[in-house]
């Protein structure tokens, strides 16, 4: 083998040992520490969706912010000066606890991150102080729409009882098919009582070759 040979294998080599796989966070604004001020002239988390359903209302002497609340919270926190409160108030007076009857808090995720088979990871605190009964107390989950407007609801975390902040981590395999046109991830809280949430991530796969980016 001459030199130039050589030389060249060795930076082929070196430039093979530069491909490096990783996961990216797409979650902004994940820690709630960017905020904006609310309709109610409170703060929100910027780029996040608050919002409040109680199907039954008609059926029991409630108001919407007798029901249930959502939103920032600097008393107890997990890391930095800011965290997500929701709290259920009442409980559901129909038998089925969580349809219709919920607090939730939606960020969008970027559609192009999502592709068929891809996994990605969802990680977060959580601190609860809900009855351990509580069915579906809290969901935290990847929710996608396809090309023909098909949705996927993907499960990351769910769970209620009493408990300081506790970390979690979630995996998530997006199976539907066609290309994803909107991607979200949701916070919904079911069941009664109060919940906190603090420092979400959703990690995309990613790979590095040689230094150049790109989604895996």
């Amino acid at each position: 083998m001459g030199p130039f040979t050589r030389m060249l294998t060795a930076a082929l080599f070196a430039f093979t040992a530069l491909t490096v796989t990783g996961e990216t966070d797409i979650l902004v604004n994940g820690g709630f520490e960017s905020t904006t001020t609310g309709f109610s002239g409170g703060l929100i988390p910027a780029g996040w969706t608050l919002s409040k359903s109680f199907d039954t209302l008609s059926q029991a002497p409630l108001t919407l912010d007798s029901a249930g609340c959502i939103g920032l919270d600097s008393s107890s926190v997990h890391s930095g000066s800011y965290c997500l409160k929701m709290s259920m108030l009442r409980s559901n007076p129909d038998t089925n606890m969580y349809h219709g009857w919920e607090v939730k808090a939606v960020r969008n995720l970027p559609p192009a991150a999502f592709t068929n088979g891809a996994t990605f990871t969802v990680n977060g605190f959580t601190k609860c102080n809900m009855p351990a009964d509580t069915a579906w107390g809290v969901q935290i989950a990847l929710f996608t729409f396809n090309s023909a407007w098909h949705g996927s609801w993907n499960d990351a975390y769910h769970g209620s009882g009493v408990s300081d902040w506790t970390a979690f981590s979630g995996p998530v395999t997006i199976t539907d098919t066609g290309s994803c046109i909107m991607a979200m991830l949701i916070v919904l809280q079911h069941g009664i009582g109060d919940l906190w949430v603090d420092g979400l991530e959703v990690l995309a796969p990613t790979a590095r070759i040689g230094g150049h980016g790109a989604a895996a």
